[in-house]
């Protein structure tokens, strides 16, 4: 769950994060302790951030980088969250499509295939976004200022 919040891969950071993370003396979870840390490190300057020239470099999601490099670790965790909440609420609709579409036997099988095909899409575009927008909060939790 930390390596989620802080991105894959990262393992040495989120150790030293539950590390610092266990120091702290509130009732708080790990996890949060351990975002708390990253929330009071300062943003990544645009010119600076290595994030952002790679999405403008692969021209995927270099808007939403942009963004989420100078908001607050709280709303970019928030904005992950609520993601991952969207691509749970579509995965149950492709596993139940009936409870979605009414006329679900009424439609072709192409139709069929077009409505699952955009869920999959938009699954497959937030996903990507969750992935930049871990990457912006993890660059911002090693960046030295």
């Amino acid at each position: 769950m930390l390596e989620a919040a802080f991105g894959a891969g990262s393992a040495a950071k989120v150790a030293e994060a539950v590390k610092q993370a266990k120091k702290c003396k509130s009732s708080a979870t790990i996890l949060e302790k351990a975002a708390h840390i990253g929330r009071n490190k300062p943003p990544v300057h645009l010119e600076k951030s290595k994030v952002l020239k790679m999405a403008k470099a692969q021209h995927r999601h270099a808007t939403t980088v942009k963004k989420a490099v100078g908001k607050r670790w709280k709303e970019n965790a928030k904005r992950i969250r609520s993601y991952k909440k969207r691509i749970a609420e579509h995965k149950e609709k492709m596993a139940n499509p009936k409870k979605e579409w009414s006329d679900w036997n009424d439609v072709t099988q192409e139709t069929r295939n077009g409505r699952l095909e955009h869920w999959a899409k938009e699954i497959k575009g937030w996903e990507e976004e969750i992935e930049w927008l871990e990457a912006v909060l993890e660059e911002r939790l090693n960046y030295k200022g």
